[in-house]
């Protein structure tokens, strides 16, 4: 009797073939400067994960962020819209999106944020901090566990809240957009509770945190919320800020300051410096703002550049980083960790150098000697120049686009736009003129 042969065996052996090299391919690093999907990855349906070229800022270790979408939408709607990529470039950031398990809460696609019976192994708790964990371990990655965020979106801002106050441990930094409070249930979110409470909700935050409350000391938050929303009560932006100042400890108030496309800022201090965040956005309603990113649904582009503003707000305030506190106390815009003289405002990495004064104005370790200098040229994109240590060019928003202007003489450079590529000359240490070297 003939031995019977399985039919199509060669197809179904390709397709098997093909099917563990890709399983393979997904379960390593995400390839640096594409946007690459892993599936269940820490118990997630699906995590969309971007790993930049470009080089870290600090610590030569790459920051963490986790993106929570909201209700009625997908990870994927984040990576099409939310327009996380021009920042994870700008800062050498990986971006995590992942998507709800299953139908999510409601069976809607929301986080389940609902109510106070939270623990790091129920709901949704579990699936997000082991979800960092996980991309943390992996060396390949080269992440730094003092520079892991998370932010969310609506049921995802409001998930973030919860995993603030579950595992500051792990995460440094929180950002919650036009997210419920904390503590609320399925139905309180159109109108804040009559007997919300910002002291109540601060002591859920501290008995939620348990043994890890120490570490609540060195997190930070942002909140952000359109004035015109209609879904989730523009109030829980004020009432989230009011809470982890409470939690923090930074009850002291600044003004408010007006932001780019409309609206106010307020930062809240500790002795220290800076804590908490809170921008209410004139005119928008239930939105994430996404900077150059989708304009439609639930992106407005028209706003602030959301996704810049927290990751700025996070590496310029982090308590964790490097041993720093985060303080600036000259105002320069530098905390005492990368300024080498915090109480001197013309003393930082961005400052200009003025040769045989004496004084290091750039922190480049010593003062320059005047006509010991050679030219430097760095061509490369406006964005980088930007964000170079030290500063090369400055930047200033008009009229739709980003202009920029070389540090030192203040000529606009030729392209305008963050990745236009310009030359910059460097003709004294610090000084830096547009074009090429005389």
């Amino acid at each position: 009797m003939k031995p019977r042969s399985l039919k199509g065996s060669g197809t179904f052996c390709r397709v098997l073939f093909i099917s563990i090299v890709t399983s393979l391919f997904i379960s390593t690093q995400s390839h640096a400067g594409n946007w690459t999907t892993e599936h269940y990855l820490a118990g997630m349906d699906s995590v969309h994960i971007y790993v930049p070229t470009t080089a870290p800022l600090i610590n030569n270790k790459r920051a963490l962020m986790i993106n929570l979408h909201g209700c009625s939408m997908s990870n994927t709607d984040m990576k099409n819209n939310a327009d996380w990529k021009p920042t994870a470039d700008q800062f050498g950031m990986i971006i995590a999106l992942p998507d709800v398990p299953g139908l999510g809460a409601s069976n809607i696609s929301c986080w389940d944020y609902y109510g106070e019976n939270h623990t790091r192994s129920n709901k949704h708790n579990n699936e997000i901090i082991n979800l960092a964990i996980e991309l943390t371990s992996r060396t390949a990655l080269n992440i730094d566990p003092n520079q892991v965020y998370i932010t969310g979106f609506s049921s995802g801002g409001g998930q973030a809240n919860v995993i603030a106050c579950l595992a500051p441990d792990i995460f440094a930094g929180v950002g919650s957009s036009a997210g419920p409070g904390l503590g609320t249930t399925t139905y309180q979110y159109a109108s804040v509770p009559w007997n919300y409470s910002d002291a109540n909700a601060a002591a859920h935050c501290a008995d939620l945190a348990g043994s890890n409350n120490s570490h609540l000391e060195t997190q930070i938050y942002s909140t952000i919320h359109g004035n015109a929303d209609s879904t989730v009560d523009p109030g829980f932006n004020q009432h989230g800020a009011n809470i982890m100042s409470l939690v923090y400890g930074a009850t002291s108030e600044g003004p408010a300051t007006s932001i780019a496309g409309g609206g106010t800022k307020v930062i809240f201090s500790d002795t220290t410096g800076p804590r908490v965040s809170r921008i209410s956005v004139s005119g928008m309603g239930h939105d994430w703002s996404t900077g150059n990113g989708g304009n439609s649904g639930y992106f407005v582009n028209t706003k602030v550049d959301y996704p810049n503003y927290v990751t700025q707000w996070f590496f310029d305030n982090n308590r964790r980083i490097g041993g720093t506190s985060g303080n600036d106390s000259d105002g320069d815009g530098f905390s005492s960790g990368s300024d080498c003289n915090d109480q001197d405002a013309s003393i930082n990495p961005a400052a200009t150098e003025i040769c045989d004064d004496g004084i290091d104005q750039n922190c480049s370790g010593s003062d320059l000697a005047c006509n010991a200098w050679t030219c430097k040229e760095y061509t490369t994109a406006n964005t980088y120049h930007y964000n170079s240590t030290p500063q090369r060019a400055t930047v200033w928003y008009f009229n739709w686009v980003y202009h920029y202007y070389a540090k030192g003489s203040g000529e606009e450079l030729t392209f305008p736009g963050p990745y236009s590529y310009n030359t910059i000359s460097e003709t004294s240490e610090g000084y830096f003129e547009a074009g090429s070297c005389p």
